[in-house]
């Protein structure tokens, strides 16, 4: 599937469909405010490129989604976009040679 970002936020769902697994390029899913007491292990595991998954507002709490196979997965893609973003700005902001040669003057 090419879906990259999908937003089913107050819609009342009970559950997300396990076919989102097979939307390999899903990368943003809002989920917020539904009835939804868990997320399933298909998309966790098969949305390679998801990095963003709202839940607020639901019966899913955080230990459910710790056991859920492929949670470590999404957090370390997670993390790894937000270390890219980190890195970013920081080489935007950053400038050795000037900070090296205010220091190091005296």
């Amino acid at each position: 599937m090419a879906l990259r970002s999908l937003d089913v936020s107050h819609n009342k769902l009970a559950a997300l469909p396990t076919s989102l697994g097979r939307a390999t390029r899903l990368h943003t899913l809002s989920a917020a405010s539904n009835r939804l007491r868990g997320v399933p292990r298909e998309l966790l595991e098969g949305a390679t490129a998801l990095v963003a998954l709202t839940l607020s507002d639901n019966g899913v709490t955080m230990q459910q989604l710790l056991e859920v196979p492929g949670f470590e997965a999404y957090q370390a893609r997670r993390k790894g976009r937000l270390d890219k973003i980190v890195d970013a700005k920081l080489g935007a902001d950053f400038d050795e040679g000037i900070d090296y040669e205010r220091f190091h003057r005296h």
